[in-house]
């Protein structure tokens, strides 16, 4: 990887020969966390706006100079942080850089855009609202970050939505959509001499004079959940459905701590990560509970947490007896030290997953941004490769401790009928 500063901002040059692609991603470093109440939303909102033209470009030429190439298109907003991005034939790395750029530092923000675009924000947030698998992640936020700026929906509140002004917009992005707090990151078959690539930033950033004050976003950091939690926290939605949805999460500490993140990785994929994994196993295989049922390990923050999802026909017995499995699985990995079959089964699994995101500029760029731009420093796939190669039994054994106990379950189930919270208490004690 190298490593550039250009007017302050930080730029990263990953190259991948013998590819046909090249992936350019902005990230800045805001999302919703970082947002006040009279701007809960905005964050995401902004990321759409800049779709909508700029002085050099329509809405729709972003699209077609891109798209005439083969291109995708597309942009994120999270908690940390909001990105945009394109993956494109190698050949059109510059116009790639043209149309972000111009996205980024020159969208025209005109009022009627602003207004119309609104409305669609409003309709998505509406349809996730409606989705009981988009349920059930926004619920379960809000109790695992309970009484921090992390719990909030990234898509914000309607009402507020409805009340942004373009002097807003633009007092926000003045603030936050400067070089010092953005990176840029070009992964792929970089065909050209970086020193080209970095005259032609250096003629974009002086063309179109993006925001270049000193500020530099310092987010208040959550170091301690798990001990601020004392009790089971549960919500039951009752919906008219079929299948029921449950998920369930456990807060983890010290996430942007390399080996932390590594063995966290290991024991969601022993849990969840696969048709090999445990509870796949014995929900879906032994039992026919499920269709399918997954464990992550999501950790976007400093605070991150390991999250059992599934569904299950929306019957009382059914859904008890899934927990009632779930539970004893968590019990035995956390009580019974796994045998170094599975242990190194599951660490070869994580590691050719790695070896195999190295063919994809895009999966490469989506590992590495966040530690760019948060921590300012890449971590690359081999030093992902050799801390797991280096963790031990012991160590997951002694992560497993400060995990899945019930005083820190958060658990969100949707169901046909009422399932009250003593019925769970009772199964899982």
């Amino acid at each position: 990887m190298k490593l550039f500063n250009i007017d302050n901002l930080r730029v990263g040059y990953l190259n991948i020969p013998n590819i046909n692609s090249v992936v350019v991603m902005y990230a800045v470093n805001v999302g919703s966390r970082d947002e006040i109440i009279v701007n809960y939303g905005l964050s995401h909102y902004i990321e759409h706006m800049l779709f909508k033209g700029t002085k050099k470009y329509t809405n729709k030429q972003i699209t077609d100079t891109l798209y005439e190439h083969g291109a995708s298109l597309n942009a994120f907003t999270s908690q940390n942080m909001t990105g945009y991005y394109t993956k494109i034939d190698s050949k059109y790395l510059f116009s790639a850089i043209d149309v972000l750029s111009e996205m980024l530092f020159n969208s025209k923000l005109t009022k009627s855009s602003l207004e119309k675009e609104k409305d669609i924000v409003i309709n998505e947030n509406i349809k996730n609202r409606s989705n009981p698998d988009r349920i059930v992640v926004n619920k379960l936020n809000n109790m695992l970050f309970k009484n921090t700026t992390l719990e909030h929906n990234i898509g914000g509140v309607d009402s507020i939505i409805k009340k942004f002004n373009r002097a807003q917009v633009i007092k926000y992005i003045n603030k936050f959509y400067n070089l010092n707090n953005m990176v840029l990151l070009i992964i792929g078959n970089i065909e050209y001499k970086y020193t080209k690539i970095n005259n032609y930033l250096k003629k974009i950033i002086k063309k179109l004079k993006p925001s270049n004050n000193d500020f530099i976003l310092e987010r208040k950091m959550y170091d301690i959940l798990i001990s601020k939690q004392t009790e089971f926290r549960y919500n039951n939605i009752i919906m008219n459905l079929d299948e029921s949805h449950i998920n369930i999460g456990f807060c983890c500490e010290n996430t942007l701590n390399l080996k932390d993140y590594c063995i966290y990785k290991i024991i969601a994929n022993i849990l969840g990560g696969n048709m090999s994994s445990r509870f796949f196993q014995v929900l879906r295989n032994k039992n026919s509970l499920v269709y399918s049922v997954s464990c992550n390990f999501n950790s976007e923050n400093e605070i991150g947490y390991i999250n059992i999802k599934l569904g299950t026909e929306s019957n009382k017995s059914k859904i008890l007896k899934c927990l009632e499995l779930i539970f004893k699985e968590l019990h035995k990995i956390k009580n019974i030290k796994m045998n170094i079959k599975e242990f190194i089964f599951n660490k070869n699994y994580l590691i050719g997953s790695l070896k195999i995101s190295t063919t994809d500029p895009l999966d490469l760029a989506e590992l590495l941004i966040g530690n760019f731009l948060i921590q300012n420093k890449i971590i690359n796939v081999n030093k992902y490769i050799i801390e797991l190669n280096n963790i031990t039994i012991d160590d997951v054994y002694n992560k497993l401790q400060l995990l899945f106990n019930i005083e820190t379950c958060n658990m969100v189930i949707i169901s046909k009928t009422k399932i009250l919270k003593h019925q769970i208490l009772k199964l899982i004690n």
